[in-house]
């Protein structure tokens, strides 16, 4: 069959509007756009949500601050007594341990001194024995004539009352004599001298001893600068000893770093090229208010150093939290409500949903650390919260 010219061009025309209609239906339906926070594969319905149990999660490794291994403790060497050096026994450089003999001075006049002291306490001894001795025999003596007149006394009932009242009288005489010897005010006079020949004894001892100066603790001998002749007064320094069995650790924290020390006992410190090699540091000091010029606070740590781990100088690690916790009560950012300066997220409490105002703290990944509003377990909605009020009735959906 053969068309017309008119004819051909209507049909083409019907052909050309319905396809493009198809196509246009087609385009419709295949890029209808997906509302924000929708889930792509399922529409929640009115008042229907999801949730998930509140958990703990990491923040991230423990927070640490750089410190400064201080120089080795040192402590002075200080000369007892004035004098002149008539002997150095240590140089430096040496190890000594406390006590140890670093040199002397000439102390010919402090043993005199003691000697004379020695002697004095020997005389105020044989005085005291003495006079203990004395008191022995005269108790003796007085409970023999006690006895005695005690036996007149019952002998002489038959007699007159004037020998009765004599013999009563001897007696209670006599036994105020015992009384007073057993008292020991007959040899205190001479056992406060023996007592205090002792204690002139034990300074003139001290005093001897001060022109030796000693090492105060163990350690390495530095600073000294004495020689035979030369003089010191009491009091001035001679030399220092340097005790790296025992190190201070130093740092500067900023308050938030400072809440973190705060009412530990130890820390954790370790050099960065190993941090498998830790050692427990104790707090020697943290300060309650901050330097007034830099507004951080200082913070002392103490440690044993005896294998000679630490080195003075040098830098290290110090952990200002453990991996415990910094895990933390943490909830997915796109649960958390906010209204302005407000933060809030939705709890599920049965079928009710319960506004829950929050107080945030650091973001991890897709997680935000809670500091206040929620504990673990808890039921928190993750989806539908947006269109949610305080108090909405809600039902929970896989």
């Amino acid at each position: 069959m053969v068309y017309s010219t008119g004819k051909k061009k209507t049909v083409g025309w019907i052909r050309t509007s319905t396809l493009l209609l198809l196509g246009a239906v087609m385009l419709a339906g295949c890029s209808m756009p997906t509302p924000p926070g929708a889930e792509p594969t399922a529409t929640l319905g009115t008042g229907e949500v999801k949730v998930e149990k509140v958990a703990k999660h990491s923040m991230g490794a423990p927070r640490e601050q750089i410190a400064d291994v201080s120089s080795s403790i040192e402590i002075s060497v200080q000369a007892q007594a004035s004098g002149t050096i008539t002997g150095v026994l240590k140089a430096n450089g040496a190890s000594v341990k406390k006590g140890d003999v670093i040199a002397v001075m000439d102390s010919e006049i402090a043993a005199k001194s003691v000697s004379s002291a020695e002697a004095s306490v020997r005389s105020a001894e044989k005085s005291l024995s003495s006079a203990k001795s004395s008191v022995a025999s005269s108790r003796q003596q007085l409970k023999a004539t006690i006895g005695s007149l005690e036996t007149q006394l019952k002998d002489a009932i038959r007699d007159d009352s004037d020998t009765q009242d004599t013999l009563k009288a001897n007696l209670e005489s006599y036994k105020q004599q015992l009384a007073d010897l057993d008292s020991g005010t007959s040899v205190a006079g001479s056992q406060a001298q023996y007592e205090s020949a002792l204690l002139q004894l034990e300074q003139a001892k001290s005093t001897l001893e001060g022109y030796s100066i000693t090492a105060p603790t163990d350690g390495v001998l530095t600073g000294v600068d004495l020689t035979k002749g030369s003089a010191v007064t009491q009091g001035s320094q001679v030399g220092v000893v340097q005790n790296n069995g025992q190190v201070t650790i130093k740092a500067k924290l900023s308050e938030e770093y400072a809440g973190l020390a705060r009412n530990k006992k130890e820390l954790t410190v370790y050099y960065a090229s190993d941090a498998s090699a830790t050692r427990q540091a104790s707090i020697l000091y943290l300060a309650d208010q901050p330097n007034t010029t830099n507004r951080l606070y200082d913070l002392e740590l103490s440690v044993d150093n005896s294998d000679g781990f630490f080195t003075p100088g040098t830098r290290v690690q110090v952990q200002l939290t453990t991996v415990e916790e910094e895990n933390v009560v943490a909830v997915p950012t796109l649960s958390i409500v906010r209204d302005g300066s407000d933060t809030f997220v939705f709890v599920s409490n049965g079928s009710v949903a319960e506004k829950r105002q929050v107080k945030l703290g650091r973001l991890n990944g897709a997680y935000q650390e809670i500091l206040e509003g929620l504990k673990t377990d808890e039921s928190l909605i993750t989806s539908g919260q947006h269109l949610l009020k305080d108090g909405d009735t809600v039902t929970v959906v896989s």
